[in-house]
C-alpha cells in the first residue's frame, strides 16, 4: 500500500506490526500511516494506544445505566453488575477499577463486583464464578478475562442475563452480549 502512493493513510490494527511499520514508514516518509495500541515516533506515523481503563470506565457506565431499565430482557432489579478478570496483574486490575468507576459514576448506588478467575485460559472457572455472581443478583458481567471470557458468555447464555466483551468485538460469540468495551469507548470518542 505504501508503494502504491494512493492512499491517504495505511493503517495498522495490530500493534504486532510495529517493527515493520517503522522500517516501511522510513522507506516512504510522504505516506501517512496509523497504528493502534503502541507507539511509533515517526513524523509520518499517529499511534493510537488505548488506555484500558478509559474503555472499560465506558462499559462500566452503560452497564451500570442498563442494569436500572425496568423491562429489560436479563436485567433484574437489584442494581448488580460485575468485571470477572483473568489473573490479578496491574493492567487487567486496572481496567476492573476502570469498569467500577465508570459504574459508581453513573449511579453510586449500583453495586460492582470484580472477581479474579486466575487464569486467561479457564472458561470453565470463569463460567462457575459468574454463575455464583449471577445468583447473588449480578446481571450484566463485564469480561477481562482473556481466553476464559467464553465462561462468561456461557453463563450468561445459560442464565438469561447480559454481558460485555473486551478488546476485539466479541459481540457474535453470544446473543447476550450488549457490546465489547472497546467499541463502546470508540463510539463515544470518535
Amino acid at each position: 500500500y505504501a508503494q502504491d502512493g494512493s492512499y491517504d493513510v495505511v493503517m495498522l490494527a495490530t500493534s504486532s506490526a510495529a517493527s515493520s511499520l517503522e522500517e516501511v514508514a522510513s522507506e516512504y516518509p510522504d505516506q501517512n500511516f496509523t497504528i493502534i495500541d503502541t507507539t511509533i515516533d515517526l513524523p509520518n506515523v499517529r499511534s493510537v494506544a488505548k488506555i484500558g481503563a478509559e474503555q472499560t470506565f465506558m462499559a462500566g457506565v452503560v452497564a451500570a445505566l442498563l442494569t436500572q431499565e425496568e423491562g429489560f430482557d436479563g436485567v433484574n432489579e437489584d442494581k448488580k453488575i460485575a468485571v470477572v478478570v483473568g489473573e490479578d496483574f496491574p493492567i487487567p486490575m486496572a481496567m476492573a477499577v476502570g469498569f467500577q468507576a465508570g459504574a459508581r459514576w453513573a449511579d453510586p448506588e449500583v453495586e460492582c463486583f470484580i472477581s479474579v478467575v486466575g487464569s486467561f485460559s479457564d472458561p470453565g472457572a470463569a463460567k462457575e464464578m459468574s454463575v455464583a455472581l449471577i445468583k447473588q443478583g449480578v446481571d450484566i458481567i463485564q469480561n477481562d478475562a482473556g481466553g476464559s471470557g467464553s465462561g462468561i458468555f456461557a453463563a450468561a447464555e445459560e442464565t438469561g442475563t447480559l454481558a460485555i466483551g473486551v478488546g476485539a468485538n466479541q459481540n457474535t460469540m453470544s446473543k447476550r452480549i450488549i457490546g465489547t468495551s472497546l467499541f463502546i469507548l470508540y463510539q463515544y470518542v470518535f
